[in-house]
């Protein structure tokens, strides 16, 4: 079944073919440390302002050895969804991100805060872990009637749903709790705040051996980089948000995306459609500087690309980030504005497949950061080990079944698919276990 739903997956994704095709039997770990950088040095306006916002959550020695990285090195994964850092997509995706890194550098995430609280692909403010039988089981920190925000405008955890979170587990996860440090004596300004720093936290607990991972909060670096640009009336991106040709243009290239260029936050921090953007510029800063507005997807990563930096995506992300460099840089040509910088950058570096595999109970499972923890053990030497012995093309076939689940629709399945069988079949074809079990 394995070569039937890979070619369904490579109809949806084809980027994902042609890395596959061009790196198949490189060792993972070779795969990773091939990855294009772009040799243009980025934007210094935006490395400050990341510098900034990386001080204002950590510490500014922490900022400082990021800004100096980004400076010679501009890679950064945005595969991550902002939240604690924990479900097995992101930990596996974070844990191949960071393989590209020496153990004295950064590994730095900008992590999308756009997604819901609910969305099962992050679930952003709560703890998973695996049942002894495999089964995953989710404890929320926030309530339920607020699952439909974004991480954008929810709340911080309080000390009051702490609480009500350790009644509720009844203390078996106190020590989770007590290393995620959310009531941290710098009282986060939000929750963004709080899953970054939560997150930094529990990654230096469950993989101490591994280079230090940050996650910073994609939406919010990027609007505080138009505030200082919107200003110049100039500058290519204000002149594509603020003239009527760039807007044209926009919706000329991007009219299949639900929102314009920004998504609005309405009543009681809901997500909203943004169908036209105000026409004066001291409006839309307004919005920004409020929280009011947060830049979309093409539009944050319009940012990242004229910025100059690289960025790792996964198995939707090199895909749909390769066409959308392609419409930026016909924006640009008919805008008379130079695309060669874009247009150089790379698209298709990819860490989003599987490596991160343990026992729990009888089964072996994809796991989630909790589920690592409380094994009390260091497992990323292991797993070292296991990207240099697994190709890419395996580390690929491991995650086909969810990514199979995630992008075909469900009434197009093939007849007897079973994600979780067929993804342990694959599992016991590699033979892992015996590795694993060494």
């Amino acid at each position: 079944m394995l070569p039937e739903i890979q070619k369904m997956v490579f109809k949806k994704r084809p980027v994902l073919k042609e890395i596959l095709e061009k790196y198949s039997n490189l060792p993972l770990q070779k795969y990773v440390q091939s990855w294009q950088v772009g040799r243009q040095a980025p934007d210094k306006l935006f490395l400050e302002i990341l510098r900034n916002k990386t001080a204002e959550i950590y510490t500014a020695n922490l900022a400082e050895s990021v800004y100096n990285q980004l400076l010679g090195k501009p890679l950064l994964s945005t595969i991550s969804h902002l939240g604690i850092w924990n479900h097995p997509i992101f930990v596996n995706s974070d844990l191949i991100f960071s393989l590209h890194f020496k153990a004295h550098e950064i590994v730095p995430v900008l992590a999308t805060e756009s997604v819901s609280l609910n969305n099962t692909s992050s679930w952003s403010a709560s703890l998973l872990l695996h049942k002894q039988d495999g089964n995953l089981e989710r404890y929320s920190f926030l309530p339920g009637q607020l699952k439909n925000l974004p991480v954008f405008s929810s709340p911080t955890i309080s000390q009051k749903d702490i609480q009500r979170f350790q009644a509720f587990t009844q203390g078996r996860l106190d020590d989770v709790v007590g290393t995620l440090d959310l009531e941290s004596t710098r009282s986060p300004a939000n929750f963004s705040t709080q899953a970054c720093r939560a997150s930094f936290n529990l990654w230096q607990k469950v993989f101490p051996s591994a280079p230090k991972l940050i996650y910073l909060p994609l939406e919010t670096i990027v609007s505080d980089y138009l505030l200082k640009i919107l200003v110049d009336d100039g500058h290519p991106i204000a002149r594509i948000i603020m003239t009527n040709q760039g807007r044209q243009l926009w919706q000329k290239y991007f009219s299949n995306e639900h929102s314009v260029m920004f998504w609005g936050i309405g009543h009681q921090g809901r997500r909203i459609v943004v169908k036209n953007l105000p026409d004066n510029v001291h409006e839309i800063i307004s919005f920004l500087k409020n929280r009011k507005f947060y830049p979309s997807s093409p539009l944050c990563f319009l940012v990242l690309l004229i910025c100059g930096f690289s960025c790792v995506g996964g198995f939707t992300q090199t895909t749909w980030l390769t066409e959308v460099k392609t419409k930026l840089v016909n924006l640009f040509n008919e805008m008379k504005v130079d695309s060669a910088s874009i247009n150089s950058l790379p698209t298709k570096n990819f860490a989003e497949s599987s490596l991160a595999w343990l026992k729990v109970g009888s089964k072996y499972v994809t796991p989630t950061a909790v589920d690592l923890f409380k094994t009390n053990k260091d497992y990323y030497p292991k797993y070292l080990e296991l990207a240099n012995k697994i190709t890419l093309g395996q580390s690929l076939q491991l995650i086909t079944p969810t990514i199979y689940n995630v992008v075909v629709p469900k009434q197009e399945h093939l007849a007897g698919f079973d994600e979780g069988k067929l993804e342990s079949e694959i599992f016991r074809h590699l033979g892992l276990e015996s590795f694993l079990n060494k």
